[in-house]
């Protein structure tokens, strides 16, 4: 065993990540259905234990250490990784915002979370949809000028 400083880190990150489980349950046993903590805790628990896991394989390799903490990390980070690999793809689906009603120069929207993040709505000011609207059209109005000046280039026709 080791003395060495990243020795010492690797061995909190297991313990920090050991601590978290329970911590984890109960607050899933605590709450009621429907009823959400407060900057969804569980969740960031969650994430923090599954970075751990995945930083501690790697920040232990050429360490000198016991072969149960050697499997423990393989382990640990296998856990860790099947997981994250399975929710990156819906990253792209959770962090869209879906529009649900529009008022006037105000529009309600909602965006639904990853893991256990219950969706919630936000109240936004639709002048930036309008915006990006505005740039999306003068965008296609170069564009389609560009194309009838080549039309009017390869025909011989004067702009």
């Amino acid at each position: 065993m080791s003395d060495s400083l990243r020795y010492k880190i690797v061995l909190w990150m297991v313990w920090v990540q050991i601590a978290l489980l329970p911590i984890i349950i109960v607050m899933i046993n605590v709450t009621n259905s429907g009823v959400m903590w407060r900057w969804n805790l569980i969740n960031n628990l969650l994430v923090v234990g599954y970075i751990l896991g995945l930083l501690a394989l790697p920040v232990s390799r050429g360490l000198e250490k016991p072969k149960l903490l050697k499997w423990w990390l393989r382990i640990d980070f296998w856990f860790s990784l099947i997981p994250a690999v399975i929710a990156l793809p819906l990253l792209f689906y959770c962090g869209r915002h879906f529009i649900v009603a529009e008022d006037g120069d105000y529009v309600l929207y909602e965006e639904r979370g990853i893991m256990m993040a219950a969706p919630h709505y936000g109240l936004g000011k639709k002048e930036r949809e309008r915006k990006l609207a505005e740039m999306e059209t003068e965008k296609k109005k170069k564009e389609e000028e560009a194309t009838i000046a080549k039309w009017k280039r390869r025909h011989g026709m004067s702009q």
